[in-house]
């Protein structure tokens, strides 16, 4: 099994936000967003502190329900770095830009529940990717995950049904560690089939989490929820909030958008919930000589053309490589503001011509561009 996980883990490339080792979506399905992001340390880290839900929430009795489901998003988090020989030019991103493609060409596969022997198994046919589950007192629980290359043993660590069942998560450990890769973290996000909307299709030069000119974003008539879960430095807290509020302001008009600091809360797969996260014992870029501050997860129904979830994890010791977390509240706020960023829905501006908050080239307030650019995902409410 150790080969088959690393074509596997080869299947599991793109991100949406810093920090990621990105390519095209090759070879695996229809407009997934196929993500990984490789650490030093344990990925469970990223879940630490938080409350996980192993209780399935499928019963034998109404799986039919969760017929008609599509992969939407999978997010891989892997403890040991693949190293890729390459040119040092300064840029901590290169070759990780953001995807020109537009994800929501392609339609997406639907996932159905067949009965194998006394187990069930989620899939569909034109997909290599299946899910086995066991019957545990009428409840379905998730066990193996097959890729065509291989069958992985999992262990469920949390289940998410959205309030609204329109979307699910499933977030799980592979058993079998591969030494050469160690251990590995995924997270499935699965949306239920709708009536497809119109996707808005503005001008190339804008950029979106979903491709050049794809305008995709939040509900806009619905509170937005962004809590800081778990304790925090009162600096580290006032950075977020600052950050935060710098959209706030830039949205003002267009959306709500309300904290909370939580002490309590779910992991990063929880639909319902929406985090920033701050983890210390994980780090996501090798070289010294650069840090990768933050990334975003953002999850998204391309039938309904919306966000359905989002995250941003600060990672304390690519911060700590520059200086102590707890003494950066002004870079931290630039920090926050350029996640939230993503997590509304923008991808990185990479283009000199435009000058934004989401490039690299530390422009610490909301530009002309980021107005226009977030302007397609949140109109001015009458």
């Amino acid at each position: 099994m150790g080969s088959n996980k690393i074509i596997f883990l080869c299947l599991l490339l793109t991100l949406t936000a810093c920090g990621g080792k990105k390519s095209s979506k090759t070879g695996v399905e229809g407009s997934t967003s196929l993500s990984t992001i490789f650490v030093k340390g344990d990925p469970k880290e990223l879940i630490k502190g938080s409350t996980l839900d192993k209780n399935s929430f499928i019963s034998e009795r109404d799986m039919t329900e969760y017929d008609n489901y599509s992969l939407s998003n999978i997010w891989q988090f892997t403890e040991k770095e693949v190293i890729v020989e390459k040119e040092d030019t300064g840029n901590p991103e290169d070759g990780n830009e953001a995807t020109e493609e537009d994800q929501t060409a392609n339609a997406l596969p639907f996932y159905t529940f067949q009965k194998l022997g006394n187990d069930y198994i989620y899939s569909n046919p034109k997909s290599n990717l299946k899910f086995g589950f066991t019957v545990n007192n009428g409840k379905l629980e998730l066990k193996t995950f097959d890729t065509g290359y291989g069958v992985y043993d999992l262990s469920i660590l949390h289940y998410s049904l959205k309030k609204s069942k329109d979307s699910f998560s499933l977030l799980v450990e592979i058993q079998e560690q591969d030494p050469t890769e160690g251990r590995v973290l995924l997270s499935f996000v699965f949306v239920k089939k709708s009536e497809q909307k119109n996707i808005l299709k503005v001008d190339d030069h804008y950029k979106y989490i979903m491709g050049a000119g794809v305008a995709i974003g939040w509900p806009q008539k619905e509170i937005l929820q962004i809590d800081v879960c778990g304790n925090q430095y009162k600096s580290t807290e006032d950075a977020f909030n600052g950050g935060i509020q710098v959209w706030k302001n830039a949205l003002r008009n267009k959306m709500t958008i309300k904290t909370n600091y939580l002490s309590v809360y779910p992991p990063f797969s929880d639909l319902n919930s929406h985090c920033i996260y701050t983890v210390k014992d994980y780090s996501t870029e090798s070289r010294p000589q650069y840090m990768n501050p933050a990334s975003t997860t953002t999850n998204y129904d391309t039938f309904k053309a919306e966000i359905i979830d989002a995250d941003v994890f600060v990672w304390v010791k690519e911060v700590e490589k520059d200086g102590d977390i707890s003494k950066m509240a002004s870079y931290m706020i630039d920090v926050t503001a350029h996640e939230l960023g993503h997590f509304l829905g923008l991808g990185h501006q990479f283009d000199e011509t435009f000058k934004s908050i989401m490039s690299y080239d530390n422009v610490p307030y909301i530009t002309d561009y980021d107005q226009e650019a977030a302007s397609y995902l949140y109109p001015t409410l009458k």
